[in-house]
């Protein structure tokens, strides 16, 4: 807000010259202003007759190329031409590419089909090579993708193969591409774990995660709350529903014991203790432990000794796509856990597997 009379040009030619305050508003062909404006130059998309309205009356403007203009401006203010130098290697085409699925998870020993997707952007056309440079244990074919001369919106899927040795180590592998000599592309890696990985990762601030990769699925599992909001099956895709509001809970699991609720999305945790292939977390009020087991194609959830074998625990999951039946050992058959005796022996446990596809 200016008292006096202000003048306010822009590099890109634009200009305004008002007290007190300006409002300017496009929609379409038209143009709504407000306040107490002497003139101005405004820059418009729309081609053709605009029709301007300043403080609710219609009023006259005219039409220099790409700009409105209404009023006179002080020459000083007069129309100029951005200094933006034009380099065509910025227009020019040049190739785009991701990987379906994102990542490659794999088991020693075998291979995976992903697919390799590209777009050709800009003016002209492009083509060129790709090519895998990958770690020791892991193996691309081809090793050097042809990518045939391709115009702007051009669009193509290429199958490749990613395969783990037998005695690929049990890590997660980085598998580099690099554009061939002046193909127009940009280097990037690929992903690729071998058989159960778990990694600590902290992408947000403040909030780290373990996610684990294996060759049936990947979870994110929140190292805050102990619980997730994130699971994918085999192929990449997302295989539950919204977390919030899933009987009146958030994420999955979610564990009540006795009434009250233990394990919830969002709520702290005592503590976090990883071990191979597994998690283990504590309740805020210690009053129970969950365990975690992660398998190739499935994933056991157990609650750990000692508690007390009068007391229900019941999980909550949330919205998938598909379960598998649960296979679960211990003498209840309703969805809740309960202790039998105060024996590591006999904590009930529920193995769920994920499915590639939805059955109805």
């Amino acid at each position: 807000m200016h008292k006096r009379n202000a003048q306010c040009p822009s590099a890109d030619g634009e200009a305004f010259a008002f007290s007190n305050y300006g409002h300017i508003r496009i929609a379409g062909k038209q143009v709504t202003a407000r306040g107490r404006f002497t003139a101005f130059r405004l820059a418009v998309r729309e081609k053709g007759d605009i029709t301007l309205m300043i403080n609710g009356e219609r009023a006259s403007a005219k039409r220099d190329g790409d700009f409105l203009v209404w009023g006179k401006l002080p020459a000083a203010n007069a129309a100029k031409q951005p200094d933006v130098p034009d380099i065509p290697a910025e227009r020019s085409a040049s190739l785009q590419y991701y990987f379906t699925p994102e990542e490659a998870h794999l088991s020693a020993g075998k291979d995976k089909q992903l697919e390799l997707h590209i777009r050709c952007v800009g003016e002209g056309q492009a083509n060129g090579q790709l090519r895998f440079v990958a770690p020791k244990g892991i193996d691309v074919q081809p090793n050097t993708v042809d990518v045939p001369r391709m115009a702007d919106g051009d669009e193509r899927a290429i199958p490749i193969r990613v395969k783990a040795a037998a005695d690929a180590p049990n890590v997660l592998h980085t598998i580099k591409i690099q554009p061939v000599a002046d193909t127009p592309a940009a280097p990037t890696t690929l992903l690729a774990s071998v058989g159960v990985v778990m990694t600590r990762e902290k992408l947000r601030p403040r909030i780290p995660e373990i996610v684990v990769r294996a060759p049936g699925y990947t979870m994110a599992v929140d190292e805050f709350s102990g619980t997730s909001y994130y699971v994918l099956d085999a192929d990449g895709h997302r295989r539950f529903g919204r977390i919030h509001g899933v009987n009146y809970t958030y994420g999955f699991p979610a564990v009540v014991r006795d009434g009250k609720w233990e394990l919830l999305y969002g709520h702290p945790l005592a503590g976090v203790r990883q071990g191979k292939n597994a998690l283990s977390v504590h309740s805020g009020s210690g009053a129970i432990t969950l365990g975690y087991t992660f398998y190739e194609d499935r994933i056991v959830m157990s609650v750990i000794p000692p508690t007390w074998p009068d007391i229900d625990h019941t999980v909550w999951l949330g919205n998938f796509d598909y379960l598998a039946t649960p296979s679960k050992t211990g003498s209840r058959t309703t969805c809740s856990w309960r202790m039998t005796a105060p024996s590591a022996t006999m904590a009930t446990r529920w193995a769920f597997t994920t499915a590639t596809t939805p059955t109805t």
